[in-house]
């Protein structure tokens, strides 16, 4: 009787643990997206507090700072500083694995970042909740909205 049941026992614990590392993916792949967002806002940020106006693009940043040779190993400058310069550093990594940094002047759910010029704003390019690009979302992350963070 043991023996018939092992085949079956054993795909009910890999299909868990299939779903549970899953789940774990899926947090790094929001986490990230979380941090690069943020970065995004930071150096839009500082960029207008530098020029007194908003960049026509999040990548303008990364131009302005190397244009201006800000100096990445100034003392005082710290490591969360320096992303804001990093054009690389700016991706989305929820609608693809690889991620995506494309920039849209509207909310189209395309993935990438939503960028108002005009007001500064970034947001995650990503309209529908978090379950409809990943397969086994589960818990309090499966409802949530990119774009609303």
């Amino acid at each position: 009787m043991l023996k018939r049941l092992r085949i079956p026992i054993l795909i009910i614990v890999l299909l868990v643990v299939w779903i549970g590392a899953s789940n774990w993916v899926y947090e790094q792949r929001i986490a990230a997206s979380v941090y690069a967002l943020h970065a995004a806002r930071q150096s839009v940020k500082w960029y207008e507090a530098e020029t007194g106006s908003y960049p026509d693009s999040i990548r303008d940043v990364s131009c302005y700072a190397k244009e201006h040779k800000v100096d990445y190993y100034e003392p005082g400058v710290s490591a969360g500083e320096l992303r804001l310069f990093l054009p690389d550093f700016h991706f989305e990594r929820i609608s693809s694995r690889k991620g995506s940094n494309s920039e849209h002047a509207s909310l189209t759910g395309q993935g990438g970042f939503y960028y108002n010029k005009e007001t500064g704003e970034v947001r995650i390019n990503l309209t529908k909740p978090l379950r409809e690009y990943f397969l086994f979302c589960c818990g309090h992350w499966g409802s949530v909205v990119p774009a609303k963070w």
